[in-house]
């Protein structure tokens, strides 16, 4: 019988990942009441939830450009 073993190397990604996101959260909670001349706040947090995963067994999504 085959048994199939998860990779540590996935676990030790989404350590790592979760690390990373406590890490930015703290940094970003620091710095919360920092704000510009505008009132603006000096650091925040860019971008969405994330890009998908890329695989290089198929080709990247297509982007729609106006010309």
């Amino acid at each position: 019988m085959l048994t199939v073993v998860p990779d540590p190397a996935d676990g030790a990604r989404r350590m790592l990942a979760e690390a990373l996101k406590a890490e930015v959260d703290a940094y970003i909670a620091a710095f919360a009441d920092e704000r510009d001349e505008a009132g603006r706040r000096l650091v925040v947090r860019n971008g969405g939830p994330g890009k998908p995963e890329q695989s290089r067994n198929k080709p990247p999504p297509e982007r729609g450009f106006a010309c």
